[in-house]
């Protein structure tokens, strides 16, 4: 395993990650004050965008080369972003409840460390790639 291509993939899945963030959270913010689409609906189609736009980035250019298919690679992509997701919400609200955090920084901190499983998951099982 090489560990500097290792940290590159993993330098461009953060930049990645950080930027569909960033629209999933103006899509919710948009589809919360602008149309009738319930809070619920907002998330799901926020979260649904983002991690979409996140894996054809993820595929094209953090693991460009890749055998995997581009369907299956999005399957098991959004497996692992849903187990991800009830992680941290289940591990944000322990923290939040165990100490003296705040939610938002309880958020951050579950954030590293999930995101570095999330990363290896990917580049690992998913896309077999280091």
């Amino acid at each position: 395993m090489d560990i500097l291509r290792l940290i590159r993939r993993g330098i461009k899945y953060s930049a990645g990650g950080i930027s569909t963030f960033g629209l999933d959270l103006l899509l919710v913010y948009i589809l919360t004050h602008y149309t009738p689409i319930p809070v619920s609906g907002a998330l799901i189609l926020g979260f649904l965008c983002g991690i979409s736009i996140n894996y054809l980035i993820s595929y094209f250019w953090v693991f460009r080369g890749t055998t995997q298919t581009l369907a299956r690679g999005y399957v098991y992509f959004l497996s692992i972003g849903i187990c991800a997701g009830i992680a941290i919400s289940y591990s944000t609200l322990f923290i939040t409840q165990h100490t003296s955090l705040s939610i938002l920084e309880s958020r951050v901190c579950v954030a590293s460390v999930i995101g570095i499983g999330n990363f290896l998951s990917n580049a690992l099982i998913n896309f077999k790639m280091t």
